[in-house]
């Protein structure tokens, strides 16, 4: 339809291009966010298993 309609592909390949670099722009925008630390109580029990391993080594 784009051919029909401008004779050439030129105008589609331009918007194409100008759609393909906005997205490329608002790529960059996007931010990572750390992952979550867990609640304190999943941590405790984390480090209560990690010294209780290593003093089993010792």
């Amino acid at each position: 339809m784009a051919r029909d309609a401008f004779g050439t592909y030129g105008p589609v390949r331009l918007a194409l291009g100008a759609a393909c670099a906005a997205a490329a722009l608002l790529s960059l925008s996007i931010r990572v966010r750390p992952a979550p630390s867990p609640p304190s109580s999943v941590a405790d029990e984390t480090d209560e298993k990690t010294h209780a391993s290593s003093a089993a080594r010792q």
